[in-house]
């Protein structure tokens, strides 16, 4: 059986941003608080985190998680 990951953005009518540290560290509009992000800094880097987490289970890899990140 072959699964295909999909990453999906801009959709559901979401206008918004997750920022990674460095984007953070750099500032600029997809940082402020307000219409396009209302995330602390660290959230975009969480999300990655969850997702190889998630992504792991559902392969069967036991302990699969941050510590495996490629980042």
């Amino acid at each position: 059986m072959i699964c295909y990951t999909y990453v999906a953005e801009l959709a559901n009518d979401w206008i918004g941003y997750l920022p990674d540290r460095k984007a953070f560290e750099l500032g600029g509009y997809q940082t402020w608080t307000g219409l396009h992000s209302f995330v602390p800094p660290g959230t975009g880097e969480r999300l990655v985190d969850e997702a190889i987490e998630l992504l792991g289970r559902l392969r069967g890899e036991a302990g699969a998680g941050p510590e495996t990140s490629p980042r």
